[in-house]
């Protein structure tokens, strides 16, 4: 999981232009809920009706990113693992 601290429409374009595609949506601030019935963290989000499970463990967190990244390992972030996040500080993008 991304945090938003820094991550705004460069780090979203870049993670798109990794997999050789388009953005064509962006959100910050997404709120998951942890489910009871699991023996593992999964975060359960939903996007226009459509719901989807992650990881929940927070991986990335203060980006900077140049207009011109073509993937996220162009731009800076805190060391693995390392983040000042909450469970309403997830990422949403889409490519295309």
């Amino acid at each position: 999981m991304i945090c938003h601290n820094g991550f705004d429409r460069n780090a979203a374009q870049a993670a798109c232009r990794s997999q050789k595609k388009k953005l064509q949506m962006f959100s910050t601030n997404y709120e998951w809920e942890a489910s009871s019935t699991d023996l593992h963290d999964k975060c359960y989000f939903e996007y226009n009706s459509d719901p989807f499970v992650v990881p929940c463990e927070f991986i990335l967190d203060n980006f900077s990113c140049a207009s011109d990244a073509t993937s996220l390992n162009d731009c800076t972030y805190t060391p693995l693992f390392q983040h000042q996040c909450t469970n309403d500080m997830h990422v949403g993008i889409g490519c295309v």
